[in-house]
């Protein structure tokens, strides 16, 4: 789901564990509901796009609940209701299969005072509300893309990591020959990272398909984890000092990993993308920052080309690759265009607008 609305929006990804969420609110062993509410309402910049699934038992399985495991689902609304419940409103992409738990369609609960305050109506049509435990207990993870206005500056550097530089983590003494980036920072700054590898999806589909099918049978996992480092400091690091790091991004099997510092403050910073093991492969970074931001390579264009996607230019397209082979770009103006009007609520106000319908 995450890629699916990285390729669609050229956005910044994010991911947060519902427990982790849910953690941050808990206090002598009760969950405080306003302050869950306000954190699944923040957004940073502009429209958040979300989505949520669960990873219990296999993939698209029935729960018996009529949520399915492994499934992805938009997240729609959150609503304190007069009444004091919390509620959180889920579309099943499906247009069906709704949750039969608390709160769904033909729940009693349901008063005609209540249906009229959140506009809710008994449809068969995938939209349903449940309570903020029952998201708790039935949702995994929370999948976001952070639409940032066209004011942002957007850099992107691509690179790669070859016999001379594929170095591997700070396990290796050969870390140290990974790229790394200089960033320059002048003013206090909200800053995304992000770091990409090739998607696995794309050579499979070119060995045809029934690799491409048994890949998605392996649940699409990437056998290469990825992940980097921010070091304080404008030197070339000669070597690896936990101490140092501002932050990073851990190592993950998957396409893409990121990390925001909300408050960057002005300085140089090293930057430092590596495979967990030594592996040559093709990577790009992505960076959105609220301020002026640099980038230079620190071996002085050997290791990046770094372009800046800012205001009109290529910040209207995906900066994902359908094919690192190729080199293509997916054209997202018009689409962003759609969203944008797509996206506005018409009717009661809530805190983030309608998401995307998630394809599996």
């Amino acid at each position: 789901m995450n890629e699916s609305l990285v390729d669609m929006t050229g956005a910044a990804p994010g991911r947060v564990k519902v427990l982790d969420l849910f953690a941050a609110c808990t206090s002598h062993g009760k969950v405080d509901k306003h302050r869950a509410m306000r954190l699944l309402k923040t957004h940073a910049h502009g429209v958040l796009l979300q989505g949520a699934s669960s990873d219990a038992g296999e993939s698209e399985e029935p729960l018996g609940d009529g949520l399915y495991s492994g499934h992805a689902y938009a997240i729609i609304d959150c609503r304190m209701t007069s009444s004091g419940e919390a509620l959180v409103q889920l579309r099943n992409p499906w247009g069906g299969h709704e949750w039969t738990g608390a709160w769904n369609d033909k729940d009693p609960r349901w008063t005609d005072a209540l249906r009229k305050e959140l506009n809710h109506t008994d449809k068969d049509d995938g939209m349903f509300w449940m309570s903020i435990d029952d998201f708790a207990k039935n949702f995994t993870e929370i999948t976001f893309v952070d639409m940032v206005p066209d004011s942002f500056t957007v850099l992107r550097a691509e690179g790669a990591w070859t016999a001379e530089t594929a170095g591997g983590c700070a396990n290796n003494k050969t870390w140290k020959d990974n790229p790394q980036l200089l960033l320059q920072v002048k003013k206090p700054t909200h800053l995304t990272i992000s770091l990409n590898q090739p998607d696995t999806r794309m050579e499979a589909k070119k060995m045809g398909k029934a690799a491409f099918d048994e890949l998605y049978r392996e649940n699409a996992g990437y056998d290469e984890h990825i992940g980097f480092a921010v070091f304080q400091g404008g030197a070339r690091r000669a070597r690896y000092a936990s101490r140092d790091i501002l932050a990073s991004a851990a190592y993950t099997g998957v396409r893409t990993v990121s990390t925001t510092i909300s408050d960057l403050q002005p300085g140089e910073y090293i930057i430092v993308p590596t495979t967990f093991d030594p592996k040559q492969m093709k990577f790009h970074m992505r960076f959105w920052a609220n301020n002026k931001i640099k980038l230079v390579d620190t071996m002085g264009g050997r290791d990046f080309k770094i372009f800046d996607a800012s205001g009109d230019g290529l910040n209207k397209q995906a900066m994902v690759p359908l094919s690192e082979s190729e080199g293509q770009i997916v054209p997202v103006e018009q689409v962003g265009r759609f969203l944008a009007l797509a996206l506005t609520p018409l009717s009661s106000p809530s805190f983030c607008n309608p998401s995307l319908v998630f394809f599996q």
